[in-house]
This record gives C-alpha cells, structure tokens and sequence, in this order.
C-alpha cells in the first residue's frame, strides 16, 4: 500500500471512529474494573470453598464455632455480590464513559471488600476483636458504592 492510499486509510477510520482514543482509554478503564471485579470474584470461590471444606477442622479448638463459620459465609457472600458490582462499574464505564462518580463506586466497593470482608476473615481465623470493631466502616463503604453507581447511573439517564 503507497502512502497515498495509507493516508485515505488512516482518514477514513477516523471519519468512522472519530472518537477511537477516547472509546479506548474508555474501555481500557472499564476492563480494568472488570478484571477487578473477576479476580475478587475467583478470590471469593476459593474463600468459600476453604469454608466449605476445611476451615471448621482449622479453627476446631475456638470458641462459637458456629458464629464463626456464619461470619465467613457472610463474608464471602458480600464478596461476591461487591465482585459482581465491580463487574458492573467496569461495564458502566465502557457504557458511559469513565467518571468520578463510578470510579469512586469501584473505590468504595474495594474499600468495602477489604475491611467488611477482610476483617470478618481476620476475626474468625485469629479472634482479633480490632477487626470486628471496623466491619461496619466496609458496610458504610458498600452502601456508598451502590448509591454512586444510582447517582452516575441516574445523571447519565438525564443528560442524554
């Protein structure tokens, strides 16, 4: 191909995608929420099979056992439904573009991951009374997270 019909080329994919840098760096952003969300995802299989299969015969010798196995399954469950929400800021963002307000639901949602599940993991593998004492601060996390994504979702809604 001469330079001639290169240059055309090179035009007329601009013509068609005049905004391709931006729908990329779009895009990129949003996979790498979508990753996130995936890895914490795969993370949360692993935790609930180790609670399934072998973390009672770990903590066999602590006290409320029962507690203990509950408080781990609440864990790994809220992991997952915020892995599912990291999933869907990296779509939101593809869809509408990245933003403050999505990328601080993915921030909250990982903040929330870390210290509500996070602690829920330390309190029951080492009874750290500390940890249990901030699992509320990763549930204020979560629900910031999920009204960020309405509040994104809705301003998106009304500026079309």
């Amino acid at each position: 191909m001469n330079s001639i019909e290169n240059a055309r080329t090179l035009h007329f994919h601009y013509l068609i995608h005049p905004h391709s840098s931006i729908m990329e760096k779009r895009n990129r952003v949003g996979a790498v929420w979508i990753a996130l969300g995936a890895v914490s995802a795969a993370l949360g299989v692993i935790l609930g099979s180790i609670g399934a299969h072998g973390l009672e015969k770990m903590i066999a010798d602590m006290d409320d056992l029962p507690k203990r196995l509950a408080n781990w399954d609440t864990g790994v469950r809220y992991q997952m439904y915020h892995s599912l929400g990291l999933t869907l800021v990296g779509m939101l963002i593809c869809l509408f573009g990245s933003s403050r307000i999505f990328a601080a639901a993915g921030w909250f949602f990982l903040t929330g991951m870390l210290i509500f599940c996070g602690c829920l993991y330390i309190w029951v593998l080492t009874d750290s009374t500390p940890a249990v004492v901030i699992v509320p601060l990763g549930g204020v996390a979560f629900i910031l997270g999920w009204f960020c994504i309405a509040i994104g979702t809705l301003t998106q809604w009304r500026s079309e």
